[in-house]
């Protein structure tokens, strides 16, 4: 009974024992659990405080301006560069609502962002002006992030970088790009956007094209420097001759357009004669004052256009018909009077069609040997048969071919046309003679005239020693550019003429430097011979002038037997005109080339002079028929 009893306390004991043992244990594992906990917590803590220390470093020590915004839009914190954008201090703008320091033109798109990224939840991007304290036009670009809490937004945090230098390296960019560096005024590539965007109204708007004369002779005279000068003080002078609805722009060179606006022509007239006045006044360059005065076309819409592109062609057209009005003037496009129905915008459409109508066609006049009578060469003149208007006048489409570029394509059909006729002759048996070409200030100034008068040549298979080119004495003023062009051509072989001599202003000193082999006496010299001593002596001083510098010399417009006679007597070596022939068809010229060799064997040119033409031309002499 006892050792039950013993045994039974024991059982219990160890049972006690079993118990307080997972007490303890469990007290112990309450313990390590708690410590480890409290490790835990302090490892958070640490977390914590260094994720603050990172977020407060980067906030202070951020390059770009980092600040946070309530739901109201009023600032909570902001770092140091905040200031430095804004001129007020991280206190000052606590509490402070964002909408206080935008600029009011950016304000509504601002605040439509800043609610969007609170309503989206997510980050919005923005560019507005912010007012500086001091006055001062800030431009920034933001990102703003919703402050996000328990899965709701209760902030925006937003960064802003200055962008004011960009933006002003965008405008000077732009503003170069739309104006003209010299004058500062809108330049061509301004009015095109105008033109595209629609900005111009065509309602009651006139146009002005004003070219300046003689800058070319300041320029060249007194340098380009000078001539910038000139060009700024003209443009300050237009700028303060107009109202300031009046758009200018420069349209390159010594070339400015004038658009008025609300304009009808009474307006466009005040306008034109106020430039006049206020560019005809002398400007002092330094200690120099120069003389300028401006040629001006004007154009009116919607009479002389509907588009402006067409009333600056029109007024660009009236500005050269002012300038061969004597210059110092100016010229409505719709007071211009034409001949024949048709306006110089429909005759510049009309030649584009009219080599391929084969409207184009040439006429030759000889070219006659004053001593021998023989034939020596033929001046390619060209003619222009239209479909309609019938023959019309060179005086009038070759002026318009110029202004409009024409004239370098018509100028080539030109060249090859009397290289094959003659390549042509030639391979008919007939004496070899030189065919003259005229070429024009727009063609001679091509930088491609030397390839295409060689290619012409290639493709015709012509000589190169019987073509001649003629370029005319007012073309010679920029002697580089002429010395350097025609030794150019001289190098392909060909001949180099200077035609209408004595009524340029050519230099006599430069003269002796231009590779050209024939001086051509212009006709109204020729016309006033045994009218006046004057024109008597002018003739001999150009003929002994010109043998003294070893060139040939051509009499042009020989009508009568007399000036035939006194050309002869004072050793001219070449003449033509209407006393020889008129300008006629490669055809008739070949007929009229065999009946004058057989009148010169027979009478010779000295005895008695032979008409070769329909028409008789003025002035004492006689016809004989063989």
């Amino acid at each position: 009974m006892a050792n039950i009893i013993v045994f039974i306390l024991i059982i219990l004991f160890l049972i006690i024992v079993v118990r307080v043992a997972r007490v303890v244990t469990k007290g112990i594992q309450i313990e390590q659990e708690l410590n480890e906990s409290e490790q835990i917590n302090k490892r958070l803590q640490e977390q914590i405080k260094m994720s603050e220390q990172r977020y407060k470093s980067l906030f202070d020590y951020h390059f770009d301006a980092v600040y946070s915004l309530d739901l109201k839009g009023r600032f909570t914190s902001a770092n140091p560069v905040c200031e430095a954008l804004s001129g007020y201090s991280p206190e000052e703008l606590s509490g402070k609502n964002f909408s206080e320091i935008i600029l009011n033109e950016d304000l509504e798109e601002t605040v439509r962002i800043f609610h969007q990224t609170i309503k989206d939840g997510g980050s919005q991007q923005n560019k507005f002006r912010l007012k500086h304290k001091n006055g001062e036009i800030i431009h920034l670009h933001t990102t703003l992030i919703p402050i996000i809490i328990d899965g709701q937004t209760v902030g925006v945090y937003g960064v802003a970088k200055d962008i004011t230098e960009q933006i002003k390296s965008q405008e000077m960019i732009q503003h170069l790009a739309y104006h003209d560096y010299l004058t500062g005024l809108p330049n061509r590539n301004m009015l095109e956007s105008f033109l595209t965007s629609g900005t111009i109204a065509m309602e009651n708007i006139a146009v002005l094209f004003i070219d300046l004369d003689r800058f070319k002779i300041v320029n060249d005279t007194l340098g380009h420097s000078m001539g910038d000068q000139l060009l700024k003080k003209v443009a300050e002078t237009l700028k303060a001759s107009l109202s300031d609805k009046d758009l200018i722009f420069r349209q390159g060179g010594d070339e400015f357009i004038v658009i008025l606006k609300d304009a009808d022509r009474k307006r466009a007239d005040t306008a034109a004669n106020v430039i006049l006045d206020a560019l005809s006044i002398p400007f002092k360059l330094n200690t120099t004052e120069v003389f300028t005065s401006p040629s001006i076309g004007i154009s009116l819409s919607p009479e002389d256009g509907e588009t402006v592109e067409l009333l600056i062609k029109h007024a660009d057209f009236a500005m050269y018909q002012a300038k061969k009005a004597g210059k110092k003037t100016y010229r409505f496009y719709s007071c211009i009077q034409h001949e024949g129905d048709f306006n110089p915008l429909t005759m510049e459409m009309e030649l584009h069609k009219a080599i391929k109508r084969n409207e184009l066609f040439l006429h030759y006049q000889p070219r006659v040997d004053l001593k021998t009578g023989n034939i020596v060469g033929v001046e390619a003149l060209i003619r222009w048969n239209h479909a309609k208007w019938g023959m019309v006048s060179p005086t009038k489409f070759i002026s318009i071919a110029e202004e409009s570029g024409l004239i370098n394509p018509i100028g080539e059909w030109v060249l090859r046309q009397a290289c094959s006729q003659n390549k042509l002759w030639q391979e008919r048996g007939f004496p070899p003679i030189v065919v003259s070409v005229n070429l024009s200030a727009r063609q001679f100034s091509n930088v491609s005239i030397v390839s295409i008068v060689e290619r012409v040549l290639n493709e015709t298979g012509l000589a190169p020693k019987f073509l001649e080119l003629e370029i005319t004495e007012s073309m010679t003023m920029d002697i580089e550019h002429t010395i350097s062009t025609l030794h150019e051509l001289k190098r392909l072989g060909v001949l180099i003429s200077i035609d209408d001599f004595g009524t340029g202003f050519s230099s006599l000193n430069y003269l002796k430097e231009f590779p050209v082999d024939t001086l051509k006496i212009d006709q109204s010299f020729v016309r006033g011979l045994l009218n006046n001593n004057n024109g008597d002596t002018i003739v001999k001083t150009i003929i002994s002038m010109t043998h003294h510098l070893q060139l040939k010399v051509v009499a042009e417009g020989i009508e009568t037997e007399e000036q035939l006679v006194f050309l002869q007597e004072h050793h001219c070596d070449e003449g033509q005109g209407y006393f020889f022939s008129k300008p006629v068809f490669a055809e008739e010229f070949v007929q009229m080339w065999t009946r004058m060799e057989q009148f010169v064997g027979e009478y010779g040119i000295m005895q008695e002079p032979y008409w070769f033409g329909d028409d008789i031309p003025s002035g004492n002499h006689q016809v004989y028929l063989p």
